[in-house]
């Protein structure tokens, strides 16, 4: 009787041990299903296209926008990179891949596909535990947008370079910075200077030394409040003398009405002053003479 009950204790001690480390690994089969849940949704739902490598370069997962790209499966797991097609151009993904885990750093390429859509591809290690690298993730974003964008804006500074240069007005712009940025052709023509010289605060070297508190005063000024303003001063001419000019500067902004500076366009005034100079010697010399 006290060998059978022996025995019984035993076995419940170990029936217990059992469902204590059943218990655990049902809870251990739940934390994974729901990592595996949590996997999935993310990649399903995320617009960036997902590609997990293992470290032979094999298939372990992927996303939806992947799976178009690359013409996968299900039954694609486990399945070589170098055996898959894709429809991006110019595209080396087992290249890049290799790279990456050879080098341990991240691998950038944009490609397009054969529809001239635009996609940024990065491929980059995969890391587990201690920073050790297991395998490659690609990810794939398309960027068709982004590129229209640009080239937009592209195209609008070739058009705003084109009638700038090829106009009478000498044109600079500034950024948040106050600083010089930009200055059109016109402008260097007449001063004689390069654009290396003029940008920043190079511009002001020009400027007459009697004119260029004011000059400088002004600007600030109107920079602070963000508005408009007009002046008149004497600017260096590339012959070494000094030329009135009408200065109109006007605040930008962009877009989202955000500040982002000023342009500036500039006249040469120097005819009309030395006119008005002359006008106002002989006005003088009338009154003399009648006095």
């Amino acid at each position: 009787n006290e060998e059978l009950q022996s025995t019984n204790e035993v076995l419940q001690s170990t029936n217990e041990e059992l469902y204590t480390v059943n218990s655990e690994y049902q809870n251990k089969i739940i934390e994974l299903t729901e990592a595996r849940n949590d996997v999935e949704n993310l990649l399903s739902s995320s617009r960036i296209g997902t590609l997990i490598l293992d470290e032979d370069l094999q298939i372990r997962r992927y996303s939806a926008q992947m799976a178009e790209v690359f013409h996968l499966v299900e039954s694609d797991i486990g399945r070589p990179l170098q055996h898959l097609s894709h429809s991006l151009q110019g595209l080396d993904p087992v290249g890049m891949a290799r790279e990456a885990q050879q080098l341990d750093r991240t691998i950038e390429q944009e490609v397009q596909d054969e529809g001239g859509n635009f996609y940024l591809v990065r491929a980059m290690p995969y890391r587990v535990g201690n920073q050790v690298v297991a395998g490659v993730v690609i990810t794939l974003v398309e960027i068709t947008k982004h590129k229209q964008a640009e080239e937009a804006l592209r195209e609008s500074e070739l058009r705003f370079r084109t009638l700038a240069d090829n106009g009478c007005a000498l044109i600079w712009t500034s950024g948040l910075d106050m600083k010089c940025d930009y200055f059109n052709k016109p402008w260097l023509e007449f001063t004689g200077r390069r654009i290396e010289q003029e940008l920043g605060d190079g511009w002001t070297e020009g400027v007459h030394p009697d004119d260029f508190e004011r000059c400088v005063q002004t600007y600030v000024a109107a920079f602070g409040r963000h508005e408009r303003f007009s002046m008149d001063y004497r600017l260096r001419h590339h012959d070494g003398s000094y030329h009135w000019i009408q200065d109109d500067g006007a605040p930008r902004f962009d877009h989202d009405g955000f500040f982002i500076g000023y342009i500036g366009h500039c006249f040469d005034i120097n005819a009309r002053i030395d006119a008005e100079m002359k006008l106002e010697r002989l006005q003088a010399q009338l009154q003399e003479i009648q006095s």
